[in-house]
């Protein structure tokens, strides 16, 4: 697996855990507490900062397509 399939895989995996325990809290019938609330948001922050971390890990070069010879034969 190269970085860029790595690192989207991670981004896709973190966004769809976030968006499970927010799904679960919002179909809850008990409302959440206060410090349930605050877990949810600080792992949102942390999650969005571990995310920032690793998109800021692709850089210009990984993100340029191939030169026609670097193309393998198709």
């Amino acid at each position: 697996m190269d970085d860029k399939t790595f690192i989207a895989k991670y981004v896709a995996d973190e966004s769809t855990r976030v968006k499970d325990r927010l799904k679960a809290m919002v179909e809850s019938k008990t409302p959440p507490t206060e410090e349930e609330k605050d877990a949810v948001i600080k792992d949102m922050e942390e999650t969005l900062a571990r995310l920032q971390s690793a998109l800021a890990q692709i850089t210009s070069e990984m993100l340029e397509e191939p030169d026609e010879e670097e193309k393998p034969d198709a």
